[in-house]
Formats: C-alpha cells, structure tokens, sequence
C-alpha cells in the first residue's frame, strides 16, 4: 500500500501543467472483496490470461481519485475518495496547490465550475435529477 499519490495534469498539446505528491485517503480494498473479484475474473478468461492474472499484482487500495473536472478558470476538481459522507473535492490551483476544498452530499456530482460558481446535478429519491448553479466569493487562488 501506499500513503500518497502521484497526480500529473497534462493539457491537450502533452505538456506537463503540474506533477505534484499529495497525501490522500488510504481506503483498503478487504481481502475477499479481492479475492471474489480475481476468481470471478479468472472463470471468463482464458487459460493464458487467467494464469496472467494469479500472478498479477491487485492493488491493497482504492484508488483515491474519485472524479476530475477541470474548471472553466483553470482549476482542476478532484474528487476525493472517502468511505463516509460528505463527498470531498479538492480545488487545485494551476500550480496543482490545494487552494481550497469542497464538500456535497453522495447523491450530488459536480458538472461544471469556474472563478465563483460550480454547477451540480442532484438526484432525488426517485432519481430525477436537476441541475443547480452555486454561487460563492472566489478567491481566485492560482
């Protein structure tokens, strides 16, 4: 298992916008949850793939990056991966620095956001789903 994570936002033309270490969340994925999903893996594959698979190294850990939306102002979104609600974003800078944090409840998901305003999807009991614009003092933090 590991106690941080690598994350390198590149833009379209493959440059590298930022290459930072963070300290995420570690989530263990349980042992049988691992091992009902390599066996159930194993019975659809075939013989060369399934033995590729026993020796395959299945991660300890979820993966701690939930979602990503990159703003219309340039900041990047990233959902965090937690087992206990709220559902936490980071709002990264364009440095990749952690300008500022965002909490929504599960049945939310962020669609769009930008200097001041974040747009998010709710879903209902019945999953009918509406859209809501945010609206907040931006700081602006680049």
């Amino acid at each position: 298992g590991t106690s941080s994570s690598q994350m390198v936002l590149l833009i379209a033309e493959g440059n590298t916008l930022f290459d930072r270490v963070y300290p995420p969340p570690a989530l263990p994925i349980p042992e049988g949850l691992r091992d009902s999903v390599v066996a159930a893996r194993r019975g659809v594959l075939e013989p060369p793939a399934a033995r590729a698979l026993e020796s395959a190294d299945v991660p300890h850990y979820y993966s701690p990056v939930g979602d990503v939306v990159t703003g219309q102002d340039g900041r990047v979104w990233v959902r965090v991966r937690r087992d206990q609600p709220p559902v936490k974003w980071l709002v990264l800078n364009r440095s990749g620095e952690v300008a500022d944090t965002f909490n929504v409840v599960p049945t939310a998901r962020l669609m769009d956001a930008g200097a001041g305003f974040v747009v998010i999807r709710h879903a209902d009991d019945y999953d009918v789903h509406s859209l809501v614009v945010y609206r907040f003092a931006s700081s602006q933090s680049r």
